[in-house]
């Protein structure tokens, strides 16, 4: 099973802002790392506009865009922002509420209203959570084949028809 693109993205947008806070917290004054602080702002910028466009493939990839949909929220939103949390850990680990869908569906309606103030890269990263935590789920299940009577035996030959 292929890895949700949407967490490669994150996985890779964490790592160059790690390295982005490590590089601006070096010692070296003499401007050798301007380069490199401008080369991963650039990078950071390129990922997360290449996450404003990747549709999550899965729940974990749509936890993650409400993930980063919360955080991008005004602080003065933080209650908004807390549900967005507990909804997107709840996603992670594969549980579907239909109050969370509703919630998510309203709050994505909020935002492009202009609720929470000027938040284009949030409206779309929660639209493109919701295409997936919205999306029917297929459940296979194994069941074994049902025992085969005694009239089922080829008698001719003297073993089981298969």
């Amino acid at each position: 099973m292929a890895i949700d693109p949407v967490v490669m993205l994150i996985y890779e947008l964490r790592g160059a802002q790690q390295s982005l806070a490590a590089a601006r917290a070096a010692p070296i004054t003499d401007g050798a790392l301007d380069g490199c602080i401008a080369d991963l702002e650039t990078r950071i910028q390129d990922l997360r506009d290449q996450l404003l466009y990747t549709a999550p493939t899965g729940p974990v990839g749509a936890a993650e865009l409400i993930q980063v949909a919360a955080n991008m929220l005004e602080t003065g939103y933080g209650p908004y922002a807390d549900q967005l949390r507990r909804i997107a850990s709840r996603l992670s680990v594969g549980r579907r509420i239909p109050s969370d869908i509703l919630w998510l569906r309203q709050m994505a309606d909020a935002v492009t209203d202009g609720l929470c103030g000027p938040q284009g890269e949030a409206e779309k990263l929660l639209q493109l959570a919701l295409k997936d935590a919205t999306a029917p789920l297929v459940v296979f299940r194994a069941v074994d084949p049902p025992p085969r009577a005694v009239n089922d035996l080829d008698w001719d030959n003297g073993r089981p028809l298969l």
